[in-house]
């Protein structure tokens, strides 16, 4: 008896451990309240650079950047049955054809030239798509070493399906390629990642990236995680034409971005403050939990969105920010000096 209760025991803990990776691995790319910027996703696997293949790499589990190393992440393949035990966490299920054992995938919802997508499992022919608003949605699926494609889903529990039914995968044909170095240096920026026109790619050591996208009008831009902070190069609009590469070389700041450790959420009266991170910029100020910060730096908020606001709030370690705030005690004013957040 003891030994049967063990075992349960054992099964329960790796059930939690697992859905714990998945929500890790998977967490939202854009929208909603979030710590210094949109949010504070852990950046995506670094991987050498490959030219287009049909056979995609197995896929690979998300970890902080502090514990990537230069090298190629080993594959993280996920049992079948595992999955199926953490299917009422995943909102819907895509068949893919051809059925692929393992891939890296990525989901852009909306429109794709909006910056917007999440990362997705690909395992035994089915791709499970991560913690979706209900109901009917549309967005591009793409597959490493494949064309984007363009699907709608009905989330659900238990999880919905996808349109098409299967996803018929077609070779890669239309690409962005380029390398990604840092501001001033022009040193390669290895730990980053390029999004955008419906794809996400990761830099290789030499800084280079290559990218399967939908051709037409859209944006592109670089990012690299600093902490729970994101380091974003301007976006550059491109119009892949298809079945042709267009080459986009993007830059980013050398230096680790820093923050006010605040956790905001854009409302009609301005940047409301939900939590303060401790050990961040604003732990040591008077700012509180409830706080409306009204003005950065002498420009009011109102005029902004929340990428703006978290744009001119965030910089250089040690640099400083002015803040107005509304608070119960009426509007004043708050500089903070920027710090890292671990």
């Amino acid at each position: 008896m003891m030994t049967t209760r063990r075992n349960k025991a054992g099964s329960a803990l790796a059930l939690v451990l697992l859905i714990a990776l998945l929500v890790w691995w998977l967490w939202p790319g854009e929208g909603g309240p979030g710590v210094d910027v949109p949010n504070s996703q852990v950046s995506p696997p670094v991987a050498d650079v490959a030219p287009r293949v049909v056979a995609p790499v197995a896929a690979k589990a998300v970890r902080d950047v502090d514990e990537v190393s230069d090298e190629a992440d080993e594959p993280v393949v996920m049992p079948a049955d595992e999955i199926e035990e953490v299917e009422p966490f995943v909102h819907a299920i895509c068949r893919l054809e051809p059925p692929l054992e393992a891939a890296q995938a990525y989901l852009g919802v909306g429109d794709p030239s909006e910056f917007n997508g999440r990362r997705v499992v690909v395992r035994d022919g089915k791709a499970y798509l991560p913690f979706l608003e209900d109901g009917e949605d549309s967005g591009v699926l793409t597959v490493e070493g494949y064309t984007p494609q363009k699907i709608s889903w009905r989330a659900g529990s238990p999880p919905g399906t996808c349109t098409p039914n299967p996803v018929v995968l077609t070779p890669g044909r239309t690409a962005v390629v380029g390398r990604v170095t840092h501001e001033a240096t022009g040193e390669p920026a290895h730990r980053a990642w390029v999004e955008g026109c419906g794809g996400l790619s990761n830099t290789g050591t030499d800084g280079e990236y290559y990218m399967e996208v939908l051709p037409g009008p859209c944006q592109v831009r670089a990012m690299r995680q600093d902490g729970m902070l994101r380091t974003i190069s301007p976006p550059v609009d491109v119009s892949p034409a298809e079945d042709a590469d267009v080459v986009v070389n993007l830059s980013i700041p050398g230096f680790p971005r820093a923050g006010l450790g605040i956790a905001i959420e854009m409302v009609d009266e301005g940047v409301l403050v939900n939590g303060i991170v401790e050990g961040g910029a604003a732990d040591d100020s008077d700012l509180a939990e409830g706080d409306l910060i009204v003005e950065v730096d002498g420009r009011s908020v109102l005029d902004m969105s929340l990428e703006e606001f978290v744009d001119r709030a965030g910089g250089q370690e040690g640099t400083e920010v002015s803040l107005v705030i509304e608070a119960d005690d009426g509007r004043h004013e708050i500089v903070l000096a920027r710090r890292q957040l671990r």
